[in-house]
């Protein structure tokens, strides 16, 4: 049994990008988490993929700064670049997201609220 799961909690680096495609709508921004070691603070950059409902629920209610908890797995993009060499870059493809300071959660085109009442979308 193999297991590819990740939780992030985080501010959003920038407002989410959308883009278009025949099968929906794609929700793309930078997540950066922050942690406190010995005094000394690092923060993580992750780029965050949200899809379908929950990438248009993103682009209308999320924005630069926003606090997120997001679960999902980890994927791994490459592509050719100009000068022939390849490119890479981990991503956070996004299965549910819960905006911090909303009482919603949103997940697979439903919304769930922390009552535990389950609402169609939009909220």
């Amino acid at each position: 049994m193999a297991v590819n799961r990740v939780f992030l909690l985080g501010h959003l680096g920038q407002d989410p990008k959308i883009r278009n495609y025949d099968a929906g709508q794609i929700a793309s921004f930078t997540l950066a988490t922050s942690e406190q070691y010995k005094g000394e603070k690092t923060t993580e950059w992750h780029y965050i993929n949200l899809f379908g409902k929950t990438a248009e629920i993103a682009s209308k209610y999320l924005k630069k700064g926003s606090m997120v908890f997001i679960e999902g797995k980890i994927h791994y993009d490459s592509w050719d670049k100009e000068d022939g060499s390849k490119g890479y870059r981990t991503v956070i493809n996004g299965r549910s997201l819960q905006m911090l300071g909303n009482t919603k959660k949103v997940e697979s085109g439903k919304c769930q609220t922390d009552e535990g009442k389950s609402d169609d979308l939009p909220f």
